[in-house]
């Protein structure tokens, strides 16, 4: 059977620390070295030494020998000392003439290559000696055997070397000779061991410090392959933990370069910086992409806000009448917000006591639709929107409210949202949208600033429209006017010749009226029957003066004779502008005179009654 003896399988097989095999293999070099070394150097001065000496300086080198195996172990004598010190005490001390044994305070024989394990060692003196400890001694059985002994408090024993002093000078030449060869021997085993333990740790720590070397180029390289039990696989471990862990770091930035965020990270332990920073790398840029994101949308919701209110801006500068502009602003709402119908109430208060709200527009599936609709303020959900001046906003449509027509049938909206049209408190009319669909916020927020627009322009829409009525209205008052100028010049000219006439006449009237003042007796009274002025052939006939009668009702001063009419019906008739004689008598002043009296009534331009003149004969 052939025995090899491989390191790297002693190493991987065995849990042996590095530390213990390499100071294991330098106590072994070294008790070779120091014992041979030591041996050989005394074999050349022990000619001129004394036996003591060479003695003392022997068991000085093997206690040095022991306390260097003993701070190894540190237990006290066991087996491992044994193994580690057999060796070296195995080796004779004065050529073959002298051996080496280490025996216990109480006889017991620890090693020797003779009488190892034995309970006894030598005469009972020499039992007395060792249990008395007082250190070294040296003892003589009479013969030339001499035996020296010196006390190791480290393991309670006796170092003891026995030798023939007879032999000890023949044959201490041969003896050098033989150590020093030995010594050679063991000298080049050591250093065949020391190569094949440098081979054994350089290998691995090479490949080590290479892929150390390429870690630190920032490169991935395969894991170690040495699972030792020792330190060199706690090494190798660590060393596979950090390439698993860069390699992990590497994939998940990779994967974080893809914007893939969702995959599986697990850090190293709770203190793997870069584990955690690449974490925290993670959420910072799924924040970022939530915050870009959310920015985008809010950007996009902003340009299309930004392009609607442009469009329906060219929409409101167009000179258009209100019922086409109110088309033309519902037909291309529905369509940009992509609702499915729309309509536009306009504010009527044409009537202050019957202000109501009509459909003026109105639009579903890219079609026009003629429809007349009234509501009143107050009425129904538009009429409530028109009350509060707010925007009402419904995903729970009231039952029969609404419905929406296509070629598939009927639904029922999913929102409707209904917006004044205001211009600071002032209403002018109502938009109302429905759809199939939830309207977004943002969608709403659109609706309601360009109502504010809309508002704007149907105010100077209705300004305008006024503004053009009154226009007409003012021409048409102008037209009127300059004809009532031309009527009026026309009248002006027949009015002076009118007046001319009347002229005329009233200085016939006067002429004639002043003939008559003078024949008979002429009284004239206000429209309430109140004697205004009498003349002169009337005082004589009441034989009185004119103040006295003045302010009197004619009542007081005549009453109609028998069968003629009466003062209230001959009042009737004077407000009817009617011509009236009858008979009466006088009775003023205890007079009562029978007389003959007409009653002529004067009118005013409104055809009312303005006084009353009586002529008596």
């Amino acid at each position: 059977m052939k025995l090899t003896f491989n390191l790297a399988d002693f190493f991987r097989n065995r849990k042996v620390s590095v530390s213990a095999i390499i100071v294991f293999a330098i106590i072994q070099i070294s008790i070779v070295g120091i014992v041979a070394l030591t041996i050989s150097s005394l074999q050349s001065d022990r000619i001129e030494k004394s036996t003591d000496e060479v003695i003392d300086h022997h068991f000085q080198l093997v206690k040095n020998l022991i306390n260097v195996v003993e701070g190894e172990t540190g237990n006290g004598f066991t087996d491992r000392d044994h193994d580690m010190l057999k060796t070296a005490l195995s080796i004779e001390v004065f050529s073959n003439t002298g051996t080496t044994s280490l025996v216990s305070s109480s006889g017991e024989v620890l090693i020797d290559n003779v009488i190892e394990g034995s309970s006894q060692f030598g005469s009972i003196e020499h039992t007395k000696r060792l249990n008395d400890r007082f250190g070294k001694f040296n003892y003589s059985d009479g013969t030339n055997n001499v035996e020296y002994f010196e006390y190791v408090p480290v393991y309670d024993a006796f170092l003891v070397v026995k030798f023939d002093s007879k032999a000890l000078y023949a044959d201490l030449q041969q003896n050098k000779l033989i150590i020093i060869a030995l010594a050679l021997i063991m000298l080049l085993f050591s250093m065949i061991f020391l190569y094949r333990l440098s081979l054994a740790l350089l290998k691995p720590l090479s490949d080590f410090n290479f892929k150390m070397v390429e870690i630190a180029k920032g490169k991935i390289v395969d894991k170690s392959q040495y699972l030792y039990s020792n330190e060199f696989g706690e090494v190798s471990a660590s060393l596979n933990k950090v390439i698993d862990g860069i390699t992990n770091n590497a994939n998940f930035a990779e994967e974080l370069s893809n914007h893939n965020y969702t995959s599986e990270f697990y850090t190293l332990s709770e203190d793997d910086v870069l584990g955690n920073s690449l974490v925290k790398m993670r959420d910072s840029l799924i924040k970022a992409e939530e915050a870009e994101k959310k920015n985008k949308e809010i950007e996009q919701r902003r340009d299309w806000i930004n392009t609607g209110i442009a469009k329906f801006s060219d929409i409101l500068r167009e000179n258009l009448s209100q019922k086409e502009l109110g088309y033309k602003i519902v037909s291309n709402l529905v369509e940009y917000i992509g609702a499915n119908q729309g309509g536009m109430f306009i504010y009527d208060d044409s009537d202050k006591d019957n202000i109501v709200l009509n459909l003026e527009s109105s639009y579903a599936y890219s079609r026009r639709k003629f429809l007349e609709k009234q509501i009143f303020i107050g009425e129904g959900l538009v009429g409530t929107c028109a009350l509060e001046k707010e925007t009402i906003y419904l995903t729970e449509i009231p039952e029969n409210y609404a419905n929406i027509t296509s070629g598939l049938g009927d639904s029922a909206p999913s929102s409707i949202v209904i917006i004044p049209l205001l211009v600071e408190k002032d209403l002018f009319g109502i938009m109302e949208l429905a759809s199939l669909r939830e309207f977004q916020d943002f969608e709403i927020e659109f609706m309601e600033k360009l109502a504010e627009s809309i508002a704007v322009t149907m105010a100077n829409v209705k300004r305008n429209d006024v503004t053009q009525q009154l226009l007409e209205q003012s021409k048409i008052q102008s037209e009127e006017l300059a004809a009532q100028e031309e009527e009026m010049r026309q009248n002006m000219e027949e009015l002076q010749a009118t007046q001319e006439e009347s002229y005329r006449k009233e200085t016939e009237v006067n002429s004639i009226l002043d003939s008559i003042n003078k024949a008979v007796s002429v009284v004239k009274l206000d429209d309430r029957g109140d004697i205004v002025s009498i003349n002169d052939n009337y005082i004589r006939t009441l034989n009185s003066q004119e103040e006295t009668f003045k302010g009197m009702h004619y009542s007081s001063v005549v009453r109609p004779a028998n069968g003629s009419i009466n003062n209230n019906d001959l009042w009737e008739e004077m407000q009817k502008g009617i011509l009236v004689t009858r008979d009466e008598i006088v009775i003023a002043n205890n007079i009562n005179a029978p007389v003959k009296s007409t009653y002529s009534p004067v009118m005013d331009v409104n055809n009312e009654l303005e006084n009353v003149l009586i002529i008596v004969q």
